[in-house]
């Protein structure tokens, strides 16, 4: 009887601690619901970066009641997020944005039609934008930064041709490294050198800073939405799919199923080459 009891007693406490738990994580939502109530119905909020501590950017689209969007937005904070500043909006999507540093950045922009894409460019911390390069004719979803000279840019026509784009001079020029016949949904890079760019069915590597990308078709032909590295070995990305998110070392062997299917956005805080 002793043991019964102190396993009911054991049972009892790991309910009502469950229970706490419950409670705290519905009142810690309906904290951050309250207090940020300013992006929960008015901006969709497409990607966030964070170079430094207590720094943060984050882009998105101004919509409408039926969910149209309106114009695009790029805000920052200082604070840890207790207070925002809106540092630009203009006519278009916001598609991603990425931080070399606390100075220096980049936004890829879609037209609000859903056509051409434009990449605005800061070198002082958001307090001015500029376009690097616009009228780009394909779907800008990702970018992803190493320095303040080299970054690449991933996307689409939205008819299932892909593209990336590189820069090693901050931006100055913006050229073609790859194109072919899937949409390229992220990129991330660890290094210069060693980069990855996911996409409808296909996962693609480099090892020379984009001179050339190469890497088998999914064999599930799984769609994959974001890809994430700590270092030039490990690399996980997310999609949906029969085998879900993956992690392989790059350049060789097999990506290796982790969880089940996962849609968003990959960040590991802490570890380099994240965008």
């Amino acid at each position: 009887m002793p043991h019964h009891d102190e396993a009911t007693s054991s049972r009892r406490r790991l309910i009502a601690g469950l229970i706490a738990l419950l409670v705290c994580a519905c009142a810690a939502a309906l904290y951050f619901t309250s207090r940020h109530a300013y992006y929960s119905k008015t901006v969709s909020l497409a990607d966030v970066a964070y170079p430094e501590s207590g720094q943060a950017w984050v882009v998105g689209d101004i919509v409408d009641d039926e969910g149209r969007i309106k114009s695009g937005v790029i805000d920052m904070t200082s604070t840890a997020g207790a207070s925002w500043t809106r540092q630009k909006s203009g006519s278009w999507a916001a598609g991603a944005i990425a931080f070399a540093d606390g100075e220096t950045g980049w936004v890829a922009t879609i037209g609000v039609d859903g056509s051409r894409s434009t990449i605005l460019a800061t070198s002082d911390g958001g307090r001015t934008w500029s376009e690097q390069a616009r009228g780009l004719r394909f779907r800008l979803y990702d970018i992803a930064c190493v320095d303040k000279n080299c970054c690449w840019a991933v996307g689409g026509t939205g008819f299932g041709q892909g593209v990336i784009l590189a820069t090693t001079d901050g931006g100055l020029g913006w050229q073609r490294q790859w194109s072919g016949d899937d949409e390229i949904n992220a990129v991330t890079f660890a290094d210069t050198r060693h980069g990855w760019a996911v996409g409808d069915g296909v996962v693609l590597a480099t090892s020379d800073g984009g001179a050339t990308w190469r890497g088998p078709e999914l064999e599930d032909d799984a769609i994959l939405y974001d890809v994430a590295c700590a270092d030039s070995e490990n690399v996980w990305a997310c999609g949906e799919g029969r085998r879900g998110g993956r992690r392989h070392p790059p350049l060789r062997g097999r990506w290796r199923h982790l969880a089940d299917p996962v849609l968003g956005r990959l960040r590991v805080p802490g570890l380099p080459g994240l965008h």
